[in-house]
């Protein structure tokens, strides 16, 4: 049950290293379907930027009183939402991968639930495309990653960010986070032309190096 508290809000500290391209951030969130109640945890963020792209490392850092245990749910690595011009929603869900085979585009909408809702890409990652190939990819090769979800919501084809349109993506792991858990998970926000996007991550996946491509771990 949530219960009414004082107005609170949320709590960022950031620290901007000058000249880098890399920012530090932590924060203590309040919980979202509560009206300013704060969550007993705290995240650390990492954001660098590395060609067109974005990799972060998120850590959560759990306190909560409840010890209780809830088992393993679903946990979003992480939740994306795109502005509406970004409405065609591309992956590669066949059996074979990282051969450039050609992607398919998915009838994104939201129907009581995201629709197509939720996909298995072989590749990792999936996009949101606008008309013209201009796309936003997220990638996470985790592999406690078992599958996306994926949606849009209100109409396609245009809207920014005070709009209500919306394509929504996330990796998603099944996870046990008890009341003392501290877990981290890395993932990559690329941009740029579909193509490219893709080119990307699969320069990524031929790394080798899960830990900065997408590696998720409890600490």
């Amino acid at each position: 049950m949530c219960l009414r508290a004082p107005k609170m809000f949320h709590h960022i500290d950031v620290i901007e290293l000058p000249h880098s391209s890399t920012i530090h951030r932590s924060l203590w969130p309040v919980q979202w379907a509560c009206d300013n109640i704060p969550c007993e945890c705290s995240f650390n963020l990492t954001y660098s930027v590395r060609d067109s792209a974005v990799h972060a490392s998120v850590t959560l850092l759990n306190a909560r009183s409840d010890q209780t245990e809830y088992g393993a749910r679903d946990q979003e690595l992480p939740a994306v939402y795109v502005n509406g011009f970004l409405y065609r929603l591309m992956a590669y869900t066949g059996d074979q991968p990282w051969t450039g085979q050609p992607l398919e585009e998915f009838q994104a909408g939201f129907d009581s639930f995201w629709v197509p809702g939720r996909i298995s890409p072989t590749e990792s990652f999936v996009a949101f495309a606008a008309a013209d190939d201009f796309a936003v990819g997220v990638y996470n090769a985790a592999p406690e990653v078992s599958s996306f979800l994926a949606g849009f919501s209100g109409a396609k084809g245009s809207g920014g960010t005070s709009d209500a349109a919306t394509g929504y993506m996330a990796p998603i792991a099944q996870l046990a986070l008890p009341w003392d858990a501290v877990y981290t998970y890395n993932y990559v926000l690329a941009m740029g032309a579909l193509a490219d996007v893709r080119a990307y991550v699969y320069q990524l996946h031929a790394s080798g190096d899960e830990a900065k491509a997408g590696g998720g771990s409890n600490g």
